[in-house]
């Protein structure tokens, strides 16, 4: 039978994700990747449209800036697609990327504060403290916004010094989460005291994806020379050293072959 080669470069590893990420669902899809032969980075994300009613966001460098301009790739009807990319300039392959997702808005809600009309910031946030002077707070956020958004619960006491706590929602009705954070006053403070208690996006220096360039790296596969002996027993493959190879890396090749009838094994390598 038939048989088909494919050669394939395994130095590098390709990653489908970034491991370790729980933030928003906008977040946990982001996937990034270097295109070494193009000298750029790709990245890619899906996003709900029924989020982008409420809140646009921009994908962060959050030592840099504002990481790659956007570009639409598919459109389903639960999710779009989006891709965008950037020259890899500025940066050496064993760098680190910060990146994180920044909306385009404010979207705090402050303790004792009305946001009556504003449809996409957090609501109904209250307070109430308990004899062992821990505090327990609550609000409700909707659920397309959410999606997109990974929101803290922050607060200062009289050290001025902001504090954060994490929060854990949960689905009481289709639209909308129920959010909840528990947190203690400090022995020397009086819990009355605590002020500026409330609910915004996570900081992006402190909730964001570590993209190392190394790790996230894919080559192309080399062109083969294939020659037949032996009534079609044997073959004979080679292939040329890429002119674009650098010594930053070893390299070191897996060859792959099926039948025209088999599964075409994956060239990409996780």
């Amino acid at each position: 039978m038939k048989k088909r080669v494919i050669l394939c470069c395994v130095t590098c590893y390709l990653l489908s994700a970034f491991p370790g990420n729980t933030g928003s669902r906008l977040m946990d899809s982001l996937y990034c990747v270097m295109e070494y032969s193009e000298g750029i980075i790709n990245c890619s994300w899906s996003e709900s449209p029924r989020s982008r009613q409420y809140v646009n966001m921009t994908l962060m460098d959050i030592n840099r800036g504002p990481f790659c301009a956007k570009d639409p790739a598919k459109l389903e009807a639960s999710h779009e697609t989006w891709t965008c990319s950037k020259v890899f300039a500025g940066h050496r392959l064993y760098d680190s990327i910060h990146l994180a997702f920044v909306p385009n808005r404010s979207l705090e809600s402050h303790l004792n504060v009305s946001n009556e009309g504003d449809v996409v910031k957090p609501k109904n946030l209250r307070c109430e403290v308990s004899l062992d002077q821990t505090i327990h707070c609550s609000w409700e956020v909707r659920q397309d916004v959410a999606d997109s958004v990974d929101f803290s619960l922050y607060y200062q006491d009289q050290s001025r010094k902001e504090e954060v706590c994490k929060s854990t929602c949960w689905q009481e009705i289709p639209t909308h989460l129920s959010c909840a954070c528990n947190f203690t006053s400090r022995p020397y403070n009086n819990p009355i005291h605590l002020f500026n208690i409330s609910v915004g996006p996570a900081d992006p220096k402190t909730s964001n994806v570590l993209f190392k360039i190394c790790e996230h790296i894919k080559l192309q596969p080399r062109n083969l020379t294939i020659n037949e002996t032996s009534k079609g027993e044997t073959f004979l493959i080679s292939w040329d050293k890429d002119p674009i190879e650098k010594p930053d890396f070893n390299y070191h090749y897996e060859l792959c072959y099926w039948r025209d009838n088999d599964v075409k094994p994956s060239e990409e390598r996780t």
